[in-house]
């Protein structure tokens, strides 16, 4: 196949992510669901309001995560919401309002009555391009034009797409998601070719050189990674081995299967009275499972971390008393992904299912001990048993699972 010259539709024609400035830290759910919790405890409120502003400074010290942003610098007129609250509007959380109001979806996720990965994945099927971060003159363009997709599972579509091409490499930089996929979505959004494109550019049978390029400022190549960033973060996409100033990521836990039943779903369907629509819940728990799995065999620190944290709990599941060591694995509290660490302080001994639950945030243990089960788990028999308080290992730092039930 060789692939013709893209034409964009209009001059300056480029992906924005949620926010027009670059904003990489956001992507970190950490900060984003932090921020959100502030934002519901404060509705009603002016976004300079000096409770509010408070709310953000205790976040920012407790989250404790290095290169983080900074949320609230001193005054209202600087907090994070004023500088770039269009990230959390755009993601859907929170209402153009002049005081603060979240959407209903921003309160069933900062009531944690949906998880990370269901967020994660209404995001993917409702975020489209142009959003509201474009100037009207802008949108009037792409309308004009006729576009309108949704760019985070093109992305997705795209990867699966790569792994029917023999002998390609499923996986995108984010130079060609800058000078491949960005100008020619402006006339297709076919994953197919559009992966065959890349794939083509790799063996040397696309030169794409004398392509137009949507990369006409100096913070843009920032931005259209952001796109890619939010998938890592959300465990859609991990990063592999590569320069910093390029880096590569693959699918990551989620199979081609899971990405073209996804694409069939009606986002209108996903905020029903349950919540989220069963399928996107089922296709949450199998790439969180697959999380699981991949970091027990792939990390190097697992073995002796999972050695450890069943030597201390002595070989029991701390919920279900499972003593069944094949079937027992090491949890995280604080995730890996946040700078959680490999010590026992920092590790609960849990059933496998119970294990995959909880870092679906299905299952969540306050720092009191009390327990908190999603409504799922709550209809299901299997887990009827479940305690609701719970004494807190000995060996654990209660901070740890402070930090969790707040960020995570």
């Amino acid at each position: 196949m060789t692939e013709t010259t893209p034409v964009l539709p209009f001059t300056g024609f480029k992906w924005k992510w949620a926010s027009v400035q670059p904003t990489e830290s956001l992507n970190r759910p950490e900060y984003f669901v932090g921020v959100l919790r502030a934002l519901a405890n404060n509705q009603g409120r002016r976004k300079s309001d000096e409770r509010f502003i408070n709310d953000l400074k205790a976040i920012e010290k407790t989250i404790k995560l290095s290169k983080g942003p900074s949320l609230a610098r001193g005054s209202g007129e600087r907090n994070i919401i004023r500088n770039a609250g269009q990230y959390w509007k755009v993601l859907g959380v929170l209402a153009p309002d002049r005081l603060i109001t979240l959407t209903p979806l921003g309160k069933l996720y900062a009531a944690r009555d949906i998880s990370l990965q269901e967020f994660a994945v209404h995001t993917v099927l409702n975020l489209r391009l142009p959003s509201s971060v474009y100037p009207t003159p802008e949108v009037a363009l792409w309308n004009a034009a006729g576009i309108s997709f949704r760019p985070l599972l093109l992305i997705l579509e795209i990867l699966a797409a790569l792994t029917t091409i023999e002998g390609a490499d499923p996986s995108i930089t984010e130079q060609e998601l800058a000078d491949i996929v960005q100008p020619l979505s402006g006339t297709t959004t076919d994953a197919p070719r559009i992966a065959q494109a890349i794939h083509d550019h790799r063996n040397g049978l696309l030169d794409v050189s004398s392509w137009p390029t949507v990369m006409t400022e100096d913070n843009d190549r920032r931005v259209s990674a952001e796109f890619l960033l939010f998938l890592a973060h959300h465990n859609l996409l991990r990063g592999v081995e590569s320069p910093a100033s390029n880096q590569r990521y693959k699918l990551a836990f989620a199979l081609p299967d899971d990405i073209l039943e996804l694409a069939d779903l009606d986002p209108n369907r996903l905020l029903g009275d349950d919540g989220v629509e069963a399928v996107v819940a089922d296709v949450s728990v199998r790439v969180e499972r697959r999380r699981v799995s991949r970091e027990i065999f792939d990390r190097p620190g697992q073995k002796k971390f999972r050695d450890d944290v069943l030597g201390i709990s002595n070989q029991r599941c701390l919920l279900t008393g499972t003593e069944i060591p094949s079937v027992l694995q090491a949890a995280h509290i604080r995730p890996v992904a946040s700078e959680g660490s490999d010590l026992v302080s920092n590790g609960l001994c849990l059933r496998s299912d119970v294990h995959t639950l909880f870092d679906a945030n299905r299952i969540r243990i306050s720092p009191n001990g009390d327990m908190s089960y999603s409504g799922e788990v709550l209809r299901d028999s299997t887990y009827s048993d479940l305690p609701t308080r719970v004494a807190l290992p000995q060996h654990v730092n209660a901070a740890e699972v402070s930090w969790r039930w707040s960020f995570v």
